[in-house]
């Protein structure tokens, strides 16, 4: 053991009051040494020569989630395209559009995005996708739904099935 006097370490030591006298020893750059405690109740005990470094909270942060519209009101989309990421239903679905399972609204036609409400609803944001800019949405509940490729027109189709069945009806009250 190498002969290290006591004055130099008490520099950084504290005295600690003890009832009975007890003989301890002190560890020092890996070297103990005995000091005898016969007639004084201290021990020496080592301070901190070096502040201790706090933790610090709060100190993480996520990268963003890039939600929000992506799509203008009146802009043109192809289908798949994205018109809004959200969290939550900010927005629902409306004609030519679905929404998955992370609340993204998708266009299912391309089209030209409209942002609207129902006036029986007027809390509830909507978006669809129409085919003519000058198109209004919401339409009217007797309105036929817009196609994208007029295979069908529902308009001259509903009147002419409209007149085979009153044909029909006058044929049944004739023949009776």
């Amino acid at each position: 053991m190498s002969s290290i006097s006591l004055s130099n370490v008490s520099r950084s030591l504290r005295q600690v009051y003890y009832k009975k006298p007890i003989p301890i020893s002190i560890k020092y750059k890996n070297e103990f040494l005995l000091q005898k405690q016969n007639e004084v109740n201290t021990i020496q005990q080592r301070w901190a020569t070096k502040k201790a470094g706090g933790s610090s909270h709060n100190n993480r942060d996520s990268p963003g989630k890039r939600l929000g519209i992506k799509k203008s009101d009146g802009e043109y989309v192809k289908a798949g395209n994205i018109i809004v990421r959200q969290h939550g239903t900010k927005f629902h679905p409306g004609e030519h559009v679905k929404i998955g399972k992370d609340f993204t609204i998708q266009a299912l036609q391309p089209g030209y995005v409209k942002f609207y409400t129902y006036p029986e609803r007027p809390e509830r944001r909507y978006i669809g996708i129409i085919f003519d800019p000058n198109d209004k949405l919401p339409r009217t509940p007797t309105d036929p739904r817009s196609r994208r490729f007029d295979l069908i027109d529902l308009i001259t189709y509903n009147e002419k099935l409209k007149k085979s069945r009153e044909y029909a009806m006058n044929l049944r009250q004739n023949d009776s």
